[in-house]
């Protein structure tokens, strides 16, 4: 009796078999012709495309079946291929247990298919010719994943497909999903989404995925295919991207749950490749949602930033704040640029804890502001003198005595709050976020004090 291929991984099997003894895949449903390679029934005995014959021949034809016929012959034949047949069943039914929805997503090479310049996989491959069969490939979408699942029990056999176009009117991507049908695969489109004005970018090479996509997992007793994908601007206008993972039902043949991540696309300073930097990780409510962004979080290409970045980030902005507010300032002429206030306003950190220095002072007489009255934040009165926060983080003080405005050089940048230390003697507390300065305004000293 010859072999047959096995149409899940392709190798030979004995004829008959119930499971490939490879890849425990069942062979109940189809099985592959050994002369023309084509998908039919599993109780052809003539494949219905070649013609010739694949099933079990007739005893005239087949020497060893009329001696097995005989008297004493062939019953140590055919008890040792009972055993053989019972053992490789057992252990067909372990490997499609462990290899199909399990709760992990660690799978067998030809389950997970995932399409490339040199992709050769049975799953592809029937994907595509579906698709062509059924005029599904009229829009010159190209394939982004295609999967081979099964239930824990290995009855439920499906393809989940996904393909995408990067048109330059409406890019899309869609979801469809094959069923088996005799020799052939009755098809499905699911879903159709409309991404206008992006590149979609399905490469788990470009988004630096590993194994980790696409994969099939059971959640609370249902199954479900993940995926993710990057829209990036269309001809790189702009900088801002979204890398979005997408939880699949397969058996509803819906989208359940979807978690974007909206960042800048930037390149990394020490690694020199690109990737979407998140300052804000969106919110994830139920198990769902939560399972879905741990797993988009080991995609390569995105990047969330640690709390210590983000400290670094705001100070930056902060430093780059009161420059230009500075320099705002300067281009008004509500400032001077003599060489002690240009030395104070431009250096973040002038002043170490406890150090102290007398700061030189412009005063501006009332009659011409040094701010609109939309600009600060917080003002505090007290004995001789009104201070006021500027939202830019600047600080500045009203004197009742000489009617006049002046800045507040306290030793640092970017102020945060301010409060009295002592209102009577004019000292006033500057927090920032180097640290927290004490001004004197009657002495025009300022210090470090933390």
């Amino acid at each position: 009796m010859p072999d047959i291929k096995c149409p899940h991984c392709g190798n030979l099997v004995p004829q008959g078999s119930s499971f490939c003894n490879h890849c425990g895949a069942p062979l109940d449903q189809e099985i592959q012709c050994p002369h023309c390679d084509s998908i039919i029934p599993a109780n052809s005995v003539f494949c219905p495309v070649c013609h010739e014959m694949v099933g079990k021949q007739t005893d005239g034809d087949n020497p060893d079946a009329a001696a097995a016929s005989q008297p004493g012959k062939g019953n140590h034949t055919t008890r040792n291929t009972i055993i053989i047949l019972a053992v490789l069943a057992f252990v067909g039914l372990i490997v499609v247990k462990q290899c199909f929805f399990t709760g992990t997503h660690n799978v067998t090479p030809d389950e997970v298919s995932i399409t490339g310049d040199n992709a050769n996989s049975n799953t592809i491959d029937i994907f595509n010719r579906t698709l062509e069969a059924n005029n599904l490939k009229g829009d010159g979408d190209k394939i982004a994943y295609a999967m081979r699942v099964m239930d824990k029990n290995g009855k439920q056999d499906k393809i989940i497909g996904v393909t995408y176009l990067n048109d330059d009117q409406h890019p899309f991507y869609k979801i469809y999903t094959l069923t088996p049908n005799g020799a052939n695969w009755d098809i499905k489109l699911n879903k159709t989404k409309y991404l206008n004005g992006y590149n979609i970018v399905f490469d788990p090479a470009e988004l630096r995925a590993g194994d980790n996509l696409p994969f099939s997992d059971n959640i609370n007793g249902k199954n479900y295919f993940y995926f993710a994908y990057l829209c990036m601007p269309k001809n790189m206008q702009g900088s801002v991207g979204t890398l979005s993972a997408v939880l699949f039902d397969i058996e509803a043949g819906d989208v359940v749950t979807q978690v974007d991540f909206t960042g800048t696309i930037a390149t990394n300073a020490t690694t020199g490749q690109q990737e979407l930097q998140v300052t804000t990780p969106p919110m994830a409510n139920g198990i769902l949602a939560t399972r879905l962004k741990d797993w988009a979080s080991n995609i390569g290409f995105l990047h969330i930033p640690t709390p210590e970045e983000l400290a670094a980030q705001k100070a930056e902005q902060e430093k780059e704040a009161a420059e230009k507010a500075h320099a705002d300032s300067l281009a008004r002429g509500l400032t001077t640029n003599n060489a002690a206030a240009a030395t104070t306003a431009s250096d973040p950190v002038l002043l170490n804890t406890g150090e102290e220095a007398k700061m030189d002072v412009q005063q501006y007489d009332k009659s011409k502001p040094l701010f609109r009255a939309d600009e600060f934040s917080k003002r505090v009165r007290g004995g001789n003198y009104t201070v006021f926060l500027l939202k830019n983080g600047k600080v500045y003080a009203f004197s009742k005595s000489s009617n006049t405005n002046f800045e507040v050089h306290f030793g640092g940048s970017g102020a945060t709050d301010i409060g009295w230390e002592d209102s009577e003697k004019g000292i006033i507390n500057i927090r920032t976020a180097s640290g927290r300065y004490q001004y004197n305004l009657n002495t025009n000293t300022a210090k470090k004090v933390g």
